[in-house]
């Protein structure tokens, strides 16, 4: 299959993964952990709930940040700051959505539209859509199978979908297209540790 040019899709190298490298990325879930302990012990903690959800916004966890500011302003009613964060937040979730529904337009004209499938399978995963997801990237696969963006983003929407066999192999399909996928050597090292495949993870981590 000829690969087709694809203007609105997503840069080749770039996916819907965490932005940071993945050992940095291992810090930032320690981090969560800890401001969950933090919580449960104390909810009224308003200084977590805004940590919290700092770290959840570089994370582009969007929706979960947006709970957390949302937790502060519940305390702290007058803070402008956080308000500020929750309604850029809450601007770019509308975005997103606003995004898809342009997308399945095209794809009612087009259901096999490659820039359509492969910008609807990213934000969908940023919506935490994640069966929707796989199903958006597995349409791009059987059109065209080298796109490394489009592996990483169903390897990552498979290991939240728990299948960590498939996250694997999806990351493997990746990462030979792109050895410098940070976010697919994360997810990978993630599922072989998900899978007690202790070397291996390990292996992923130093890379």
């Amino acid at each position: 299959m000829r690969k087709m040019e694809r203007k609105n899709s997503p840069k080749k190298g770039t996916s819907c993964a965490p932005p940071k490298s993945h050992p940095l990325l291992k810090r930032y879930e320690m981090a969560l952990a800890t401001f969950d302990r933090a919580l449960t012990a104390n909810p009224a903690d308003a200084d977590a709930w805004k940590a919290k959800g700092d770290l959840l916004c570089q994370l582009d966890r969007c929706d979960e940040a947006v709970t957390c500011y949302e937790r502060v302003l519940a305390i702290h009613p007058d803070d402008e700051a956080v308000c500020s964060k929750a309604r850029t937040l809450l601007n770019r979730l509308k975005v997103y959505e606003e995004s898809i529904s342009s997308f399945n337009r095209i794809l009612t004209e087009n259901p096999m539209d490659i820039n359509a499938l492969s910008g609807k399978a990213v934000l969908l995963f940023y919506l935490k859509h994640y069966d929707e997801s796989v199903a958006c990237c597995d349409r791009v696969l059987a059109q065209i199978q080298d796109e490394a963006t489009i592996w990483s983003t169903k390897g990552a929407s498979l290991y939240y979908l728990r299948r960590y066999k498939k996250t694997v192999s999806a990351c493997d399909r990746a990462l030979s297209l792109d050895p410098y996928d940070a976010s697919s050597w994360y997810y990978k090292g993630a599922a072989l540790l998900s899978l007690k495949r202790y070397e291996e993870a390990v292996s992923c981590c130093v890379r």
